[in-house]
């Protein structure tokens, strides 16, 4: 399966009259620079096309973020590139933030107010069979729904009919927060072998709201979700054998707004230094 690579450029050809102008310019393509990294940063990714066909995903690591997979024996690499449960039902794989990422993500997960999980999912099966994708704190890595309110906090579960629910766990019992299916709420679905459906949850963490898009399409915003504290992030297949994958495993963050004005500030300081230069010059 081929991955789509993705390239953002910051870039300028200007020619500048005068020494103001030129620092000007430089200013606001920093600027321009720097909020555009603080705005969109991809932590981890995970493509799978370096895990065998067979081979058992637990104990790998990802493709960027050097983060490693905790998996149950059955998820395995498939000769497409991706990753599945082609054995059992039930299966889980997770990867913690705190003690899974090597070197560890600075700044913390916790000083982020956005956060997105975005995968490729393959959904076939009838009824409660799917695909979860879920983010949640500490416990996730032990017990995707354990009880007294541990496991997944957030989570989509995609069914092979190409229905959604989003749930999230205000307590010991997870509730319906979102729900849709195909058509009726506007979004595309590529059902069993004959395609991914591209799943995104957003979270944010100063208000407590989720967003949630399938295939592009916008299907939850500003949905009320539970207060935690996130520390991981996960899949959790349940279905029959060879009837559900996963591909292009995305998590990316957006830094508190103080980081990004305190960066910016920076800049702007860098700002005034060159004007004040160009001036006794």
């Amino acid at each position: 399966m081929t991955t789509p690579h993705y390239l953002s450029k910051n870039s300028a050809n200007t020619q500048p009259i005068t020494r103001l102008l030129k620092t000007s310019l430089a200013c606001s393509i920093l600027i321009g620079a720097g909020a555009s990294t603080a705005s969109a940063s991809v932590l981890i990714t995970n493509d799978f096309e370096a895990l065998g066909d067979g081979v058992q995903l637990n104990g790998t690591t990802t493709t960027s973020g050097n983060a490693t997979w905790t998996a149950h024996t059955a998820v395995v690499g498939t000769e497409f590139g991706t990753a599945e449960d082609p054995n059992i039902g039930g299966a889980l794989a997770v990867i913690n933030f705190d003690s899974n990422v090597t070197p560890a993500l600075d700044p913390a997960v916790s000083t982020y107010s956005n956060v997105s999980l975005s995968m490729d999912l393959q959904v076939a099966g009838s009824g409660t069979q799917g695909i979860q994708m879920a983010l949640g704190d500490n416990t996730l890595q032990n017990s995707f729904f354990g009880g007294g309110g541990n496991g997944a906090k957030v989570y989509v579960y995609l069914y092979g009919d190409g229905s959604f629910n989003l749930f999230s766990r205000f307590s010991s019992t997870a509730s319906i927060v979102a729900s849709g299916t195909p058509g009726s709420s506007g979004y595309s679905f590529n059902s069993g072998s004959t395609g991914f459906n591209t799943v995104q949850l957003a979270l944010n963490t100063d208000n407590d709201t989720a967003d949630l898009s399938i295939n592009g399409t916008v299907v939850a915003s500003g949905v009320s979700v539970t207060d935690f504290t996130l520390a991981a992030a996960g899949v959790r297949f349940n279905a029959g054998a060879n009837s559900q994958q996963i591909d292009n495993f995305t998590f990316a963050a957006i830094p508190e707004p103080s980081a990004l004005a305190a960066m910016l500030g920076s800049v702007a300081g860098l700002a005034v230094w060159l004007r004040r230069k160009n001036k006794i010059a």
